[in-house]
């Protein structure tokens, strides 16, 4: 390596990097994450740690990334909880998707499926919706991500 002015930079990277992911062990966004910090590892010819930081619908781990070091050795794992939903949720989010982050790469896309117990008399969405304007025996559970966020210990 040659240095003009004496002072070499050092490769990138020297030093392990950590993932950070949105989202508690075990999961969907978890296990893919491992997968890509494994082939990233060898890529890189330096470790990739996982670390999740699930809460808050992905709030908290997009928060810590957005707040690390700007030295490329912290990356997110995130999702468009964090990304997309959220910021339309909330304006009071501790970081900007748009100013904080910069996309590197689509990783995958995981289709979501809608399911029913097969006694129930709905065999399509549109069977499914009429059912549940008539009845309320159908009850929806609300997803973290469609809650509404809550950053730094106050409501948004």
């Amino acid at each position: 390596m040659l240095c003009a002015t004496g002072v070499c930079a050092q490769a990138y990277p020297s030093k392990p990097i950590r993932l950070v992911t949105t989202y508690p062990p075990g999961g969907n966004t978890d296990l893919i994450a491992r997968a890509v910090a494994q082939k990233l590892s060898v890529a890189f010819s330096e470790q990739v740690v996982v670390d999740n930081r699930g809460g808050a619908g992905g709030i908290m781990g997009t928060m810590i990334a957005a707040q690390s070091a700007p030295d490329g050795y912290t990356i997110l794992f995130g999702t468009s909880a964090g990304m997309v939903i959220n910021p339309l949720l909330s304006t009071k989010l501790a970081y900007d998707p748009v100013k904080d982050f910069i996309p590197v790469s689509m990783v995958v896309i995981v289709p979501q499926l809608l399911v029913t117990n097969p006694q129930l008399p709905a065999k399509n969405v549109r069977e499914l919706i009429a059912l549940a304007k008539q009845s309320r025996a159908i009850s929806t559970p609300v997803p973290a991500a469609w809650a509404r966020p809550i950053t730094s210990g106050r409501n948004s």
